[in-house]
């Protein structure tokens, strides 16, 4: 068996080939193309979002510090709790020199009323 095929034949076979693998070719590429431009809009989307949530968190974090630095340091607290103590301590004894003065208005007023039933 003999298979005969003119030159014409076989170039335009070859040519048909080549632009059948070059259209091929181009498809893929244009799908590769969308797909890297899909994949790229996403990451500035991303990164995007990324940046306006990292400016939020820059914002709360100044807040934050602005907060911390009003409040009262260990320190401030240890002198409150040292006053407050101190409180305490007159508070008792100014309880305990009212109940002196009760007890001797006591005592006069039984000495008063004495005198006058006696």
């Amino acid at each position: 068996m003999k298979i005969e095929v003119e030159f014409w034949q076989l170039v335009g076979l070859l040519v048909s080939f080549f632009t059948f693998v070059f259209a091929v070719s181009k498809l893929m590429y244009a799908q590769l193309q969308n797909k890297h431009t899909a994949i790229t809009d996403d990451l500035e989307r991303v990164e995007n979002q990324t940046k306006d949530r990292m400016g939020q968190h820059a914002e709360r974090l100044t807040k934050l510090e602005a907060s911390v630095e009003r409040m009262p340091s260990h320190n401030d607290l240890a002198k409150l709790y040292e006053q407050v103590n101190a409180q305490g301590r007159q508070l008792s004894r100014i309880d305990g020199q009212l109940e002196q003065i009760n007890a001797n208005v006591r005592l006069v007023l039984n000495r008063l009323d004495k005198e006058k039933t006696t």
